[in-house]
């Protein structure tokens, strides 16, 4: 990306040799616990039950295709940049939190429903889930520039009686995607690609597990960093909070991506893909110890019929160090050898049935 001579550095590998210590611990949890507090838990009563007791300045601006949305007036110290801070809330029934987790976390899939953004990239990753980030948002025809923001993403997960986890399983009940925009982010210029920096205050979502569902909640504090016409102000901030309405519709019609569990933490992630239209998986990983993770399968909607093994290929595989353990209808087991420390590897999945499953689109929501 090239805006008079300056470059966003977009690395091949996003934890070369394994994932960096993160230099932001304090403000990564204080980012947490602010999102928490904008959802309203730990309590987290039901959505309407919500409506009829929030007291934090949350205005209710009604409920529309199963979105309740809630705005924050920008306080008269704010810039005209300011948006007003925004909450959608829904739910997503019959899946669990790290379903509709890793709808929002694989970036191919998430694109195709979050539509107002134009690319995004992990730029150094601090574990599988946290990790610098740099992406772009689109304009709005000629009076809105396209916005791009560079900043920090964290991932915390816990179990049905409140404990905290080290990373998301099927047992997770919640689970808080957090984020926040940040300055001098290694490989990002001042000004790049003819964007508006902006800069996210807060932002993330909350997916809690209630009565065999998920309520999800998104909400954020957004300074687009330059002065927006009205109506289209008035236009986004309608428009945000129903973001989750489009994930909902993207998990009933499509199902979600395959989620790795990485309980012995023996690779390093460097990408994982799924493409909405072929539902082709590519796992792009590096080996850090000796272990064996899992990759859990939508068996419901998604791989239906299971998948195969495309291919596995990379300096890892070649010296092999790179195992298929088992392979049922909803997961793989993948193990990891000590022979193939600091090798790379890349696995790819294909679903059995070579047709893609017709999906109703009637709506038009896509």
């Amino acid at each position: 990306m090239n805006h008079l001579g300056n470059q966003v550095v977009i690395p091949e590998k996003p934890a070369p040799g394994g994932y960096y210590e993160c230099p932001y611990t304090s403000e990564c949890e204080a980012l947490v616990e602010k999102v928490l507090h904008e959802v309203s838990l730990p309590s987290y009563p039901s959505i309407a039950q919500r409506e009829q007791q929030d007291d934090g300045g949350w205005q209710i601006q009604g409920t529309s295709d199963g979105v309740t949305s809630s705005l924050r007036s920008r306080k008269s110290s704010d810039p005209l940049s300011m948006l007003p801070t925004f909450r959608g809330q829904c739910r997503i029934e019959y899946r669990r939190p790290i379903e509709v987790f890793s709808a929002i976390r694989v970036q191919g899939y998430r694109m195709m429903w979050d539509t107002r953004v134009k690319s995004a990239n992990i730029l150094r990753s601090f574990s599988q889930n946290d990790f610098f980030f740099y992406l772009v948002w689109r304009g709005i025809g000629p009076l809105y520039s396209p916005r791009d923001v560079a900043g920090i993403q964290v991932c915390r997960f816990w179990d049905a009686s409140g404990t905290p986890q080290p990373y998301g399983d099927l047992s997770s009940s919640r689970i808080v995607i957090a984020y926040k925009g940040m300055d001098n982010i290694p490989g990002v210029p001042e000004v790049a690609d003819g964007c508006v920096r902006a800069k996210i205050l807060h932002a993330g979502w909350c997916l809690e597990e209630r009565d065999g569902g998920t309520d999800v909640t998104f909400l954020g504090s957004v300074d687009l960093a330059a002065t927006i016409p009205g109506y289209i102000l008035t236009t986004l901030t309608n428009e945000i909070p129903k973001v989750t309405a489009r994930l909902r519709d993207a998990v009933a019609n499509f199902g979600v991506p395959p989620i790795i569990i990485d309980r012995t933490q023996c690779i390093a992630q460097q990408a994982l893909s799924c493409s909405p239209e072929t539902r082709f998986i590519h796992l792009f990983a590096t080996i850090l110890k000796p272990g064996v993770f899992e990759i859990v399968l939508d068996s419901v909607k998604m791989y239906r019929r299971g998948v195969f093994i495309a291919s596995v290929s990379g300096p890892a595989f070649e010296v092999g160090a790179v195992r298929i353990l088992e392979e049922n209808h909803g997961s793989i087991l993948v193990e990891v050898l000590s022979n193939g420390i600091q090798g790379d590897f890349s696995l790819v999945l294909q679903p059995r049935d070579k047709e893609l499953e017709r999906v109703d689109t009637s709506l038009g929501w896509w």
